[in-house]
C-alpha cells in the first residue's frame, strides 16, 4: 500500500490479504480513520484495537489519526515505531512506551495536538529526526533510564516541554 487517498472519509479501512508492504507515510493523510483492520489470510500485518502492526506485533505501523482514545499504552512486544506511526491525532493525551522499544523512526510521534505526557522506554537506543517534534501541547517527558538514546536532529525536547524526568 503506497498511499491512502486523502479524499477518503471512511472511518475504517481494511488491509487486503494480499498486501505485503505498507509504505511509511501511507496513512499520513487519513484524517478520518478510526480503525485499520487486516483481512484474514494476510501474513504480514495484524490489527489490534484498530491499530496496525506487523504480524508479530513488533513494529507499530499506524495509530489511526481519528482514533478517540486519550491514552495509548503500547503492547509489550513492540521494538520499533515506524515513521509517521502516530501522526496528527487530535485525542491522545498520554503515550506510554514499553521497555522493549529500541527504535523510534523519523517523525514517529508527530503533531499530536493534545499530547501532554510521553513516557519513553528504557530500552530505547535510537530516536530518529523530529521523532517527537511538532507536539505543541507536550509538557512532560519521562525517560525510564539514565542512559539517554542516540538522537536525530530536533528529536528530543520540543520547546513546549516544561518537565523532564528520569526514572529507573
Amino acid at each position: 500500500l503506497i498511499q491512502y487517498m486523502i479524499t477518503k472519509t471512511d472511518e475504517t479501512y481494511t488491509i487486503n490479504r494480499t498486501v505485503e508492504e505498507v509504505k511509511e507515510r501511507a496513512f499520513r493523510s487519513a484524517k478520518y480513520l478510526k480503525n485499520i483492520l487486516v483481512e484474514n489470510g494476510n501474513t504480514k500485518f495484524k490489527s489490534e484495537n484498530g491499530i496496525l502492526y506487523d504480524s508479530d506485533q513488533t513494529i507499530l505501523y499506524v495509530y489511526p489519526n481519528n482514533k478517540t482514545e486519550i491514552i495509548y499504552l503500547m503492547p509489550n512486544t513492540i521494538t520499533k515505531i515506524q515513521d509517521y506511526a502516530i501522526y496528527g491525532n487530535s485525542y491522545l493525551e498520554y503515550i506510554e512506551m514499553v521497555d522493549t522499544i529500541e527504535e523510534m523512526k523519523d517523525y514517529s510521534i508527530y503533531k499530536i495536538s493534545k499530547l501532554r505526557t510521553l513516557t519513553i522506554s528504557s530500552g530505547i537506543k535510537t530516536i530518529g529526526e523530529h521523532a517527537i517534534d511538532g507536539n505543541e501541547g507536550l509538557k512532560t517527558i519521562v525517560f525510564r533510564s539514565n542512559d539517554l538514546p542516540n538522537e536525530g536532529d530536533y528529536s528530543i525536547f520540543p520547546t513546549t516541554v516544561e518537565n523532564i524526568y528520569v526514572k529507573n
